[in-house]
């Protein structure tokens, strides 16, 4: 990782930054040249970066399942939205992936997960149900958070079993949730309205099933409380110099700093505190000492004496000191008439600690050659058929399948994941109702396929597989 230095022999900040691996001891720091030169080098910090501001990104928050048992079938009589009754069959939750809050495992009874310290921000809640029915009259399914419950969807009509039923809604949060649960809840408009979570005989995971998304804040996207500009022209305010000329001033802030240089001619020096302004608005900060130097100044008669840039702190000025053996010390306030014999141009240069301003989120330096990690946000598929009962496989893309069943469910497997990611798994249905799971590990992605006729192989399903993080 390569950062140019400048060619104009001043001090100036530069960082280098790196990501160390967890057994780094030491940091080396090599400098270069295409020509033989001497470098001076000082206040060098090693450690965490304080100028990278915090990134937050989509993610998912989490994922669990509710698994299937023979007695474990939820019903609604009623018009109107609301919970399903507790059924003792049916066990809580499991935990597959648990990034954001925790994810708890008591909501036994009913469909329901609670996560306790839930972040701000929006998420995208998904319940999708292993079978759902009505008995011969319309029904509809929502989900709700014990405050807030969202629009809900026309789920069936019919005493026919739908499978794979996905119910997707929005809930926002402005801080975060010490104890939030999401229950998926229905209304039937003249009958009952089942979800019948009871394929014991497939895999547990075939159960219901439920995905939570996060979109953090918009003010947390990127941290950018802080912003560094180039060099600026402004007008400062002169005292005890008289009436300045030939005035070419500019400023720059570089953190937490003020930098500034200037020139200018003096006119007539007045018995008055020397001073020079700052840009209109900026303070110097309250944490300087009651008096100290930040530049220096050279003039253009000849004179011995050094002439330096003092600060104070809470004050909207620099002012001057002058150094002369036994007369002057450079540490102490000098007014305009003590300075120069009159007309003199003086070339000026600070770096002034400012109030209210910091290094946070300011980046110095350059980010070359530093690699970007695609994969972390690019979708993995996968996809396969099953063309026969025996179980026979075409059309497999994104993987090697390493092995597949003949029977019901038919368990296929693929191989050559180097780590571990969030997949979600779809099946075009045929007439028969199928139900599709997924395991996943950092080797490898196992995907279930079900008919809901025990016994009866698979034949002629396509599936597809979504993975992130792969």
């Amino acid at each position: 990782l390569c950062v140019s230095v400048n060619s104009n022999n001043a001090w100036a900040q530069y960082q280098i930054p790196t990501v160390c691996d967890a057994t780094s001891t030491v940091a080396r720091v090599r400098i270069t040249t295409s020509v033989s030169t001497t470098f001076h080098v000082d206040n060098i910090y090693v450690g965490v970066n304080p100028n990278f501001g915090s990134t937050a990104q989509a993610q998912i928050a989490g994922e669990s399942y509710f698994a299937g048992t023979a007695s474990c079938s939820w019903s609604r009589g009623s018009t109107t939205i609301g919970a399903f009754g507790a059924v003792a069959a049916c066990p809580g939750p499991t935990i597959v992936k648990q990034n954001l809050g925790s994810w708890q495992t008591t909501d036994s009874n009913l469909p329901r997960q609670t996560i306790t310290n839930l972040p701000a921000g929006d998420y995208k809640v998904t319940f999708v149900t292993a079978q759902a029915m009505s008995a011969l009259a319309a029904s509809a399914l929502t989900i709700t958070d014990g405050t807030t419950t969202c629009q809900p969807i026309k789920s069936n009509e019919s005493s026919v079993a739908y499978w794979n039923q996905t119910v997707s809604c929005l809930f926002s949060y402005s801080s975060t949730q010490s104890s939030v649960s999401f229950e998926l809840q229905a209304a039937s408009a003249s009958s009952t309205v089942f979800i019948q979570n009871t394929m014991a005989s497939a895999p547990a995971a075939t159960g219901l099933r439920l995905q939570i998304e996060y979109y953090p804040p918009a003010s947390s996207i990127v941290t950018t409380n802080n912003q560094d500009y180039d060099w600026t022209a402004y007008t400062p305010t002169f005292t005890g110099f008289g009436t300045a000329t030939n005035v070419a001033f500019y400023h720059k802030r570089q953190g937490s700093d003020l930098l500034i240089r200037g020139r200018f001619t003096e006119g007539t020096t007045t018995a008055t505190e020397a001073r020079v302004s700052l840009p209109t608005g900026l303070t110097s900060s309250s944490a300087i000492t009651t008096l100290e130097i930040v530049g220096d100044a050279v003039v253009s008669t000849a004179d011995t004496p050094s002439y330096h840039i003092l600060i104070e702190p809470s004050v909207t000025y620099t002012t001057f000191g002058r150094q002369v053996t036994s007369t002057y010390a450079g540490l102490s306030k000098r007014s305009g008439n003590q300075m120069t014999s009159g007309g003199a141009t003086y070339s000026y240069f600070a770096r002034v600690p400012i109030q209210g301003w910091n290094n946070n989120n300011v980046i110095v330096g350059t980010f070359a050659n530093i690699p970007s990690i695609a994969n972390i946000a690019t979708p993995k598929l996968f996809s396969y058929k099953v063309t026969t009962t025996s179980g026979v496989v075409a059309n497999s893309m994104g993987g090697v399948i390493t092995t597949c069943t003949a029977a019901n469910p038919t368990i296929c497997t693929f191989s050559g994941l180097t780590a571990t990611p969030n997949c979600t798994s779809t099946i075009n249905q045929s007439s028969a109702a199928v139900a599709v799971t997924s395991s996943v590990t950092s080797t490898s992605l196992t995907v279930g396929s079900y008919l809901s006729t025990a016994g009866t192989p698979l034949a002629s399903q396509d599936v597809i597989i979504s993975c992130m993080g792969y």
